[in-house]
């Protein structure tokens, strides 16, 4: 089996796959590895830890002969972007258990150690009977939004991932890890009578995102009872749901608006991080003072010293005072595309809101000096 094909369109599928053959500690090692298929259909890699799997076609290659072969995944990404050109070209070992890859010209050739085929898991095909389409843009742009307040402390296991909820014509995705929360919402096809909801682990969020950005126009997504599968231009990914229940965090939403502020946003993120260079550890606080048509940052550190930051911004309501962690709150802001970022404040000890359009909230609780 020798394959030739187009280096940056290898080099994406082993990086947005990386997440599943990089993960945590394993017992079985050929879970590191990716297996690739040339089968006459052409040439898929497939990769998994069991728990998400991911099925990656191949566009733009040209083979000669049928075969498979595994190789390390990271070892191989490393390989294809080192490799000079345009082009790639891969051949199997005679014993199936390596292969050489080099440059199109063969400058560049280096032979690579893998296992046998045969040992790797079997990754299942799309199946999703009761999928529902989607504009593929928009749902990984939510999808990331929306994951970055997910969890990554895997002892509050139900917080590690998304979770999303269908019922009748609307997805909705909220994520918390105790600290902060967002929610987003988007319309969809009927997709069927019954109301169904599951936490898609952060793991396959992250691939979902990055297999997605390469330009996929839709996908059919299938949320069930025990898994997620997903259908996009290009390739197939199944995982596991996050065990156990989502919190219930509704009644932690505040709705009795009492500031409302509208700010540039890219000013706001430099002086936010600007701030946060005088706080140290104990003190990873600013304190935001919106009043008038400003708001003031202050931030100390007992041994390093202190600031005063003032943005212009348009304020309707009450005048607040309110204190946040500047690295949730420069997260928040960068989550928002747009030029300006609308920000609502419901009193000093409540959660402030940054709004993203049209649904997408992103809630920071404040902190509280007792």
């Amino acid at each position: 089996m020798k394959i030739s094909c187009e280096k940056n369109e290898l080099f994406e599928c082993l990086q947005s796959t990386a997440a599943i053959t990089g993960g945590g500690p394993t017992t079985k090692p050929i879970l590191r590895n990716c297996l690739l298929v040339a089968d006459g259909g052409g040439v898929r890699i497939e990769v998994t830890d069991l728990d998400v799997s991911a099925r990656l076609h191949l566009e733009r290659q040209e083979v000669e002969g049928k075969g498979k072969l595994t190789l390390p995944a990271a070892r191989l990404l490393s390989l294809v972007r080192e490799v000079p050109g345009n082009r790639v070209v891969i051949e199997a070992m005679e014993n199936g258990k390596g292969a050489t890859i080099c440059s199109e010209g063969g400058e560049y050739s280096f032979k690579l150690l893998g296992e046998s085929a045969d040992e790797f898991p079997e990754v299942r095909s799309f199946a999703g009977e009761k999928a529902f389409e989607l504009p593929a843009g928009k749902f990984s742009e939510m999808l990331r939004r929306v994951a970055v307040a997910s969890s990554r402390d895997t002892s509050r296991y139900q917080l590690t991932g998304v979770f999303c909820e269908i019922e009748g014509k609307k997805l909705k995705m909220t994520a918390t890890d105790g600290k902060r929360l967002t929610t987003d919402e988007m319309k969809i096809e009927n997709s069927g009578s019954k109301a169904i909801s599951g936490i898609i682990p952060n793991r396959a969020a992250d691939v979902m995102v990055k297999v997605l950005s390469q330009g996929s126009e839709n996908i059919k997504l299938a949320l069930e009872e025990i898994e997620v599968q997903m259908s996009f231009d290009g390739g197939e990914l199944i995982a596991k749901l996050v065990e156990g229940t989502f919190p219930e965090y509704k009644s932690a939403i505040p709705s009795d608006v009492k500031t409302k502020v509208t700010a540039d946003r890219g000013e706001l993120v430099a002086a936010v991080r600007s701030a946060s260079l005088v706080t140290d550890k104990e003190t990873e606080t600013v304190i935001f003072r919106f009043k008038g048509k400003e708001v003031e940052l202050e931030s100390k550190g007992s041994d390093i010293g202190e600031s005063k930051i003032r943005v212009g911004v348009e304020m309707d309501g009450d005048e607040v005072e309110i204190r946040f962690n500047p690295t949730y709150f420069v997260d928040a802001l960068r989550t928002i595309d747009t030029e300006q970022v609308r920000m609502e404040f419901y009193g000093p000890e409540r959660p402030g809101a940054i709004r993203g359009e049209p649904n997408y909230r992103h809630y920071l609780m404040p902190l509280v000096v007792n």
